[in-house]
């Protein structure tokens, strides 16, 4: 049974993104280090190694391991198939009862965080809820970061999609179909790129073009953020093309955690200089000892 109370990664003492293999190296340690029969008696030591083997069995499983992630990833409101292959039982018959009285199109779902799980890979053979429909929508690149609602065609009406707030591109929510006949709806989601933001995972990357005054002489320029406000940023005397600063907790947020903006600053050079232009530069470039 996968428990979302526990650290798994921690309890096997590897990075969130380790391959099997890494898996595989640090359970074998460990699983050496507490065995029974090393620590006879020692009931510290039978409780860890039984931790790292629960730990193992999850993380060694692609499909435990993608449940597990997610659950730890958007929380409690999402549902968590079951280590045994049964789905979490909600009552779709009393959320999506108001559809049934032959209502017309533009119903919104007043929570469909409350009715999504993340789905990837297919079903399984014990899952109730059998995949008859599936759907793609592409959505703007701050809907996928910020979440909220984007209007979807199913069965010739449409309805307000809820879409959770830090959804990657490919993932795909996994619904319940509105119209209560019992069909599920495998809606891949598709995020548009931004022309100023990149994203990895919760993090936020921009670059930003400065002047060589700026870079030499420092400076404090104004930036963008995902949430539509513009922060202050430092710019040390000295700072090289290139060079990389942190904004703290400025990328995006999840029930996993707060994400981080890290801008990138590229100097510019002038295309074009006048002839006493020129003449400055070159003086400079002589003062600074900087070949030429």
């Amino acid at each position: 049974m996968i428990s979302t109370n526990k650290d798994y990664y921690k309890i096997l003492g590897v990075d969130e993104n380790a391959s099997a293999d890494e898996l595989k190296k640090a359970y074998r340690k460990l699983a050496v280090k507490y065995h029974p029969d090393k620590n006879a008696g020692n009931k510290n030591a039978e409780e860890k190694f039984k931790e790292i083997n629960e730990a193992y069995d999850v993380l060694k499983d692609p499909q435990k391991r993608e449940e597990y992630d997610t659950y730890r990833k958007y929380g409690p409101m999402y549902h968590q198939f079951g280590g045994n292959g049964d789905s979490v039982n909600v009552d779709f018959d009393d959320i999506f009862s108001g559809f049934r009285g032959g209502g017309s199109g533009g119903s919104v779902f007043d929570d469909l965080g409350d009715i999504f799980s993340r789905f990837r890979g297919g079903g399984r053979s014990g899952n109730p809820f059998r995949p008859r429909i599936r759907s793609e929508i592409t959505i703007p690149f701050m809907t996928a970061v910020q979440g909220g609602n984007v209007p979807v065609q199913l069965g010739g009406q449409t309805y307000n999609v809820h879409i959770p707030r830090g959804i990657e591109d490919g993932e795909t929510l996994n619904i319940q179909n509105p119209t209560g006949n019992g069909e599920v709806i495998l809606l891949k989601v598709h995020v548009q790129p931004d022309s100023f933001f990149r994203r990895k995972g919760n993090d936020i990357y921009v670059d930003v073009p400065i002047n060589f005054a700026q870079a030499a002489l420092g400076s404090k320029m104004r930036v963008r953020t995902i949430s539509g406000k513009k922060v202050d940023l430092k710019i040390p005397a000295g700072t090289q093309s290139g060079q990389t600063f942190r904004l703290k907790g400025l990328g995006i947020s999840t029930p996993q955690g707060q994400g981080n903006m890290y801008v990138t600053v590229n100097v510019t050079v002038p295309k074009h200089l006048t002839p006493e232009q020129k003449r400055q530069v070159e003086q400079l470039a002589t003062a600074l000892n900087l070949p030429y």
